[in-house]
C-alpha cells in the first residue's frame, strides 16, 4: 500500500480510471472506503483484481459452466 493508494486517489480525484491486478481484498475494500464516492462524481472507474490473481477462480467458473447440459446455461 506504500504507492497503492495514492495513485487511486489521483485518479479518483482527476476522473482517470485506475485498474490494477491487486489479490488483497483488504486493500480493494479500504480503497472502495476511502475513495469510491469521489471517484463516482469524477466519472473514473475503479477496476481491481482484473488480472492473474482472479483468472484461475474466472476459469474454473467458466470451465464448469460449460460442463453444464445446454439448457442450463
Amino acid at each position: 500500500m506504500e504507492y497503492g493508494e495514492e495513485l487511486v486517489a489521483a485518479c479518483a480525484d482527476t476522473g482517470a480510471d485506475y485498474v490494477d491486478l491487486t489479490g488483497e481484498p483488504e486493500f480493494v475494500d479500504l480503497m472502495y472506503v476511502r475513495h469510491d464516492a469521489r471517484a463516482r462524481e469524477t466519472g473514473a472507474r475503479l477496476v481491481h483484481a482484473c488480472g492473474f490473481d482472479s483468472v484461475p477462480h474466472d476459469l474454473g467458473a467458466y470451465f464448469t459452466v460449460r460442463q453444464l447440459p445446454e439448457g442450463c446455461r
